[in-house]
């Protein structure tokens, strides 16, 4: 199965407030299919997914452009209170309204394929695992 691909506008001095855990994986998904990375890193933003749990329902992530580099396409992410007088604060369902290219068939297309290399994932696991035990 191949990745979609998707087009985003970073939008400047903007956050996009996830209060779960599952808009963030969500969010993370969509950011990877528009090929943005995580500005510490360089990584790709489903490999570190677990960066909620440090601010939980605060967190904020900015909506492609990296507050200090100014990098478009580079995100970081933080408490609400970190960008409250710095940034516009969105909900992560009004970013999919600004982005026209996020669309139910397009979310429903890059669930799929997460939800797919996940179980491709967990497969290799159970494989890999078994052979140890032999």
């Amino acid at each position: 199965m191949k990745k979609p691909v998707i087009k985003l506008t970073p939008l400047e001095k903007t956050v996009i407030w996830t209060p779960t855990k599952k808009s963030y994986i969500q969010l993370m998904r969509i950011f990877e299919c528009a090929g943005w990375l995580l500005h510490y890193t360089k990584g790709l933003p489903t490999e570190k997914i677990e960066n909620w749990d440090y601010y939980g329902k605060e967190t904020c992530v900015e909506a492609g452009i990296h507050f200090d580099s100014k990098t478009k396409k580079l995100f970081g992410y933080a408490s609400e209170s970190f960008f409250d007088d710095s940034h516009e604060i969105i909900h992560y369902g009004d970013f999919y309204e600004t982005q026209r290219n996020i669309t139910q068939n397009k979310l429903k297309e890059i669930n799929a394929y997460f939800d797919w290399e996940e179980r491709k994932e967990r497969k290799k696991m159970i494989i890999k695992k078994s052979s140890l035990i032999i």
